[in-house]
């Protein structure tokens, strides 16, 4: 018995030694971005973007917790806009704060968590006319990976996880434009 016990302590030892050392290997860096067309003026996907006060109507964020407490500052659309957020243990806490503007085309935000984890990435929303009628829309995020991150790496995908939920914002946000769009 005492032997089967260390031969499982030492299979559990190894175990936690390659996933350290997978850790080890992971990029330092993560990026992700996504992007979707939408049959709207730009003024109707910029009236979405730049006003943290309509991000509740198609963010995915909302689903982790419908309850979460939300805090908005600044006047929107301009630089120091910030939207705040205290959640449950899905959600998290943390804030999001404008800061550049580039008015009906760029919005740079530094996106800061404080639960379950600390951690700064800079995401970004850039707009471009696509003809008559239509305003292409990409979301992005980029950010340094600690080693949490890292480890965090071994098990999922950061690409795949946070492109899922930009995926569902973008077709949210479709659902919401359009009204507005027919109005």
């Amino acid at each position: 018995m005492k032997k089967a016990l260390g031969f499982i302590g030492g299979g559990i030892a190894v175990a936690v030694l390659v996933v350290l050392g997978l850790a080890t290997t992971q990029p330092d860096s993560y990026a992700v971005e996504r992007s979707r067309t939408f049959d709207a003026a730009p003024e109707a996907v910029w009236a979405q973007v730049s006003d943290f006060g309509n991000f509740p109507k198609w963010s995915p964020c909302q689903k982790y917790d419908t309850t979460m407490k939300t805090q908005i500052d600044g006047k929107p659309g301009e630089v120091g806009h910030k939207y705040s957020w205290q959640g449950n243990s899905d959600a998290g806490s943390g804030s999001m704060t404008m800061t550049a503007v580039k008015p009906g085309e760029r919005i740079d935000i530094e996106l800061h968590f404080k639960e379950p984890f600390e951690d700064k990435a800079a995401t970004a929303y850039i707009l471009s006319a696509e003809g008559a009628g239509k305003t292409k829309l990409t979301w992005s995020m980029q950010g340094n990976n600690n080693f949490l991150g890292k480890l965090m790496c071994v098990f999922m995908s950061f690409e795949e996880m946070i492109g899922k939920d930009y995926d569902e914002g973008l077709a949210n946000m479709t659902k919401v434009i359009a009204p507005a769009a027919a109005s």
